[in-house]
């Protein structure tokens, strides 16, 4: 087994404080999602990444800032970034990334990412592919 790379030098590790508290919801929440909260609400934390609706759901119920990876690559397309993220939540839905139709829906439409008629993204729906079609309204 090789020895663990050191870190960069702008990398801080922070070990969370007890967990319990957080963890206790009903049992929904993995020991990551529940230290990475534990952590955004010990460091004051200006914003949370998380994907997980449970998490989600607490980190609201908390009051935490958070955003998903979705949010990051809208943040990214407004700043200029990325030209477009249909194709790149395409290729994370690829890799086994799970993204639901309706939250991919309206992402897409919100960052003007439909053409002046018919455009189709597919989307991942329980692991199954499944087409759907945004139809912009005139």
């Amino acid at each position: 087994m090789r020895p663990p790379e050191e870190s960069p030098l702008w990398l801080v590790r922070h070990e969370p404080r007890e967990v319990a508290s957080i963890a206790s919801d009903g049992g929904r929440l993995d020991p990551g999602e529940a230290e990475a909260i534990q952590l955004a609400l010990d460091l004051h934390a200006e914003l949370l990444l998380i994907d997980e609706s449970a998490g989600r759901r607490v980190a609201r119920r908390l009051l935490i800032p958070h955003t998903g990876v979705l949010g990051v690559l809208a943040a990214a397309k407004h700043r200029g970034l990325i030209p477009a993220v249909a194709p790149l939540s395409e290729k994370l839905r690829s890799t086994g990334f799970w993204i639901s139709g309706d939250l991919m829906a309206r992402v897409v439409k919100d960052l003007g990412e439909v053409s002046q008629g018919r455009s189709t993204y597919f989307i991942g729906l329980c692991g199954v592919g499944a087409q759907v079609e945004i139809v912009r309204r005139r």
